[in-house]
């Protein structure tokens, strides 16, 4: 009985082999969680100093960018021509915005405002708006008559009186028919122009018979003239 007991196998957590190997075992992982640690410390460290580097040059981009704005000091715009306003913003570094509303006390084409008064300050880079007078805002007769004006110039040649006659026959009052020639933006010295290609295309004339006819139709002598000279004359 004695003998059979002593053949009996140890259980392996009294082995000291068993202790051993678990030592070993925390050791690696005490190891394995060191090195971790220190490459998440080394990762974060670095993400901190690029971090800094990029707030730094951000900073000092924005105080770069700020002393390099200078004062500008605003002048009247309301003598001035768009092509001089334009011309006075470029060289003093500034952006300029020339825009156009409906007025009722001020005529087409004239000064309204600037968004900068005069001898105030305004920074390089600074946008600044200059509004012109469409003039008063038309009726919708007028908008219809200068459509119906634009309409005709794409087919055919009109003088100013002559559109205006056309407009009228067609229904529109005399200052509805009126802000149609006034507003379609015609040259009547090519108005004139195509006229006297399209009588020559038909007939003949002399150079003082086609003036005449021009006149007729009721384009200006200037613009007669000038009509007889684009066909030859």
């Amino acid at each position: 009985m004695s003998n059979q007991e002593n053949n009996e196998k140890k259980p392996v957590y009294k082995e000291w082999w068993f202790w051993l190997v678990v030592a070993l075992f925390v050791l690696i992982i005490l190891c394995l969680g060191t090195v971790e640690n220190d490459k998440t410390q080394q990762t974060s460290e670095s993400q901190n100093t690029s971090t800094n580097i990029e707030n730094t040059i951000a900073q000092n981009t924005l105080s770069e960018t700020i002393v390099e704005k200078k004062e500008v000091v605003m002048i009247d715009f309301s003598q001035m021509t768009k092509e001089e306003i334009k011309n006075w913003c470029t060289t003093n570094k500034l952006i300029c915005d020339i825009s156009e509303q409906y007025s009722d006390t001020i005529t087409k084409g004239m000064f309204i405002s600037q968004s900068v008064q005069p001898n105030s300050t305004a920074y390089e880079g600074d946008e600044i708006t200059v509004i012109y007078s469409l003039g008063k805002q038309p009726t919708m007769g007028e908008r219809n008559a200068l459509e119906t004006a634009n309409d005709y110039l794409r087919v055919m040649a009109f003088s100013y009186t002559g559109l205006i006659e056309q407009l009228e026959y067609e229904g529109y009052s005399k200052q509805e028919a009126t802000y149609g020639a006034d507003n379609c933006e015609a040259d009547w010295n090519e108005q004139a122009a195509e006229m006297a290609k399209q009588y020559i295309d038909t007939m003949s004339f002399s150079r003082s018979g086609l003036i005449e006819q021009l006149e007729y139709e009721g384009f200006t002598k200037e613009q007669a003239e000038y009509g007889a000279s684009s066909v030859g004359y």
